[in-house]
């Protein structure tokens, strides 16, 4: 039987390090076999750790290693659920193989990757290549950039296909240099303090009688542009409920205490890494609406309750614009940061019956 050679990565970005590792495979490979490269975190919008959307990655691949047969593929991340990341992939293998490949997973011997592998190959059988050696890391090269404020150096552990492609392309280097200032001034502002803080945010996600999802598009000046839930900062002087709901009011102009609903269910998201800002964790709150989502002939979205009471959904304060989407819809959008795997999980918990209880 054929074989399904897969390789698994961000690519963010493609360095000497991944392409030595695909030319391993290539050099292997026979006839009837196939090279799949699987670009993870395919939907994730632009941050420090993913600078480059997966259309430029899926470029970079194609340019590099053009006229290989190389084929390349998106993979989604599901943050805090790895069981639906390992499912999903899976089904793709099985898909993508069929009756006439096997799939081969392949990794490097850099020391943790077999760990890794372990977890989620599920048994398949592992090609392990030689390590490229040294400590390149696409997030060396990232932070290569971001401090010195300059591709120069960075570009020199890049091919030379990769790096036409960076510097004819350079919005992904440009966004490393301008967001990474932000975060670095935003970090000097509490450089003082006599330890890092830790901050607490809240996040709505707010769904109507139809299964729609109410997001926003962030203002301000990280994440500026991406889909969003309505959530901040949590004032000293306000619970975690009325925290969310106090938020959600300033950027969607819906005031919960006027508008029937119910809070189904909550999560503490104290993950430690997933704020590029510092230390945050989040509360975040499935509420249910006991109306609908609509839009009038001019673009703009109002609530329609099924008492037939209008409320007007208008972005405001850090929102520069409102978005509705569905469950189907949400599978395939971009989201700021770890959004959407705080949507995942609230529904989780609402499958699992894991009700709100309220503090006090």
């Amino acid at each position: 039987m054929s074989k399904l050679y897969t390789v698994i990565g961000r690519f963010q970005p493609l360095h000497k390090g991944h392409v030595d590792m695909i030319n391993k495979v290539l050099a292997v490979r026979n006839k009837g076999d196939r090279v799949l490269i699987l670009v993870g975190s395919s939907n994730k919008t632009r941050s420090l750790n993913n600078p480059l959307t997966y259309e430029e990655r899926e470029q970079m691949i194609l340019r590099e290693f053009q006229g290989k047969g190389i084929e390349v593929q998106p993979l989604r991340d599901y943050d805090y659920n790895n069981d639906k990341w390992e499912h999903k992939l899976h089904d793709l293998l099985e898909k993508e193989c069929g009756e006439t490949h096997e799939a081969i997973i392949v990794g490097s011997n850099k020391e943790g990757d077999d760990l890794l592998r372990e977890d989620w190959s599920w048994g398949l059988e592992n090609l392990v290549v030689e390590s490229y050696g040294g400590d390149l890391s696409a997030s060396r090269i990232r932070k290569m950039v971001i401090d010195s404020g300059s591709p120069q150096d960075a570009i020199k552990h890049l091919t030379k296909n990769c790096r036409m492609f960076l510097l004819q392309n350079p919005t992904a280097i440009n966004f490393l240099i301008s967001e990474g200032k932000v975060v670095s001034d935003y970090k000097e502002s509490w450089s003082s303090a006599p330890f890092p803080p830790t901050f607490m945010a809240t996040d709505a996600v707010v769904r109507d009688n139809n299964g729609k999802f109410l997001l926003i598009k962030r203002g301000g000046e990280v994440g500026t542009g991406d889909l969003a839930l309505a959530g901040g900062f949590l004032e000293q002087e306000l619970t975690h409920e009325a925290n969310m709901k106090k938020e959600l009011q300033e950027e969607t102009t819906l005031n919960l205490d006027e508008v029937p609903h119910e809070i189904v269910t909550s999560w503490l998201c104290d993950a430690p890494n997933r704020a590029i800002r510092g230390r945050m964790t989040t509360y975040a709150f499935l509420v249910q609406l006991d109306g609908t989502f609509e839009v009038d002939d001019s673009g703009c979205y109002y609530l329609e309750t099924t008492t037939g009471e209008i409320f007007e959904v208008t972005p405001n304060d850090d929102a520069s614009g409102i978005a509705v989407l569905s469950l189907a819809e949400l599978e395939s959008a971009k989201l700021f940061n770890d959004h959407a795997g705080l949507i995942d999980k609230v529904l989780q918990l609402e499958e699992a019956k894991v009700p709100y209880t309220k503090n006090f």
